[in-house]
């Protein structure tokens, strides 16, 4: 029985164990139609609701598939707005793993982070060490990420989830996370297929075929 049924009971009980007057037999008849009232205007509510669940499924006319559509359209100008206007729709990410951990772990992590839904096409990374011989080669492994954001995810989630990927292998000061723009986006990318000079990249970057060629590594890899 629902809430307005209960009320409406009570007071049919009241008069039917009582010599009720005419006020209130009037008094019933205005409650009733009171609760005819609430009825349709929750009807009205909810037929509002189920309305703009067929809006968002497409389920009406061509008019409101048109404004569906347009309305999709703005929002992910808008997501993609206001990246520019924070200089956050790519993500520079350069992750050191602790000297004990096994390559294989961590290649095996940081194919899990690439291929996670918070980053899109667009992203690519590179896997370095930072060995000057043959001898070291291979030691002071790490990787860099250019990742594209996914503008439906936030930059702090984004850079949680990441953290979370890598946590047991690496401590924070280890994880060189930076929300970065399109021209920056650029300059990484070079960085990733270009070559490296300065502050003793050279003589690293030597080495670097050399340590991907022996664990079977492309030279880069993107989506």
């Amino acid at each position: 029985m629902s809430i307005l049924s209960k009320l409406s009971q009570i007071r049919l009980d009241k008069v039917a164990s009582s010599n009720f007057s005419d006020k209130e037999m009037s008094d019933l008849f205005d409650f009733q139609n009171w609760c005819n009232s609430v009825k349709e205007d929750w009807k009205r509510a909810e037929i509002k609701k189920i309305l703009q669940e067929d809006y968002k499924l497409g389920q009406l006319g061509a008019d409101e598939k048109i404004m569906l559509a347009h309305r999709k359209e703005n929002a992910i100008k808008l997501k993609e707005n206001l990246a520019k206007d924070h200089n956050n729709a790519y993500v520079w990410l350069s992750v050191r793993p602790s000297p004990k951990t096994d390559f294989i772990k961590f290649k095996t992590k940081c194919e899990k982070l690439f291929e996670r839904n918070m980053f899109k096409p667009g992203s690519m990374y590179v896997y370095e060490q930072t060995g000057t011989t043959e001898e070291t080669c291979g030691t002071g492994f790490h990787a860099h990420f250019l990742l594209k954001r996914n503008l439906d995810y936030k930059p702090c989630l984004c850079k949680k989830n990441s953290y979370n990927t890598f946590k047991d292998i690496c401590n924070i000061n280890a994880f060189d996370w930076q929300n970065i723009g399109e021209d920056f986006s650029k300059d990484k990318k070079e960085y990733i297929l270009g070559t490296k000079t300065g502050d003793g990249k050279d003589a690293k970057q030597h080495f670097d075929p050399l340590f991907r060629e022996r664990n079977s590594l492309k030279s880069y890899y993107e989506r």
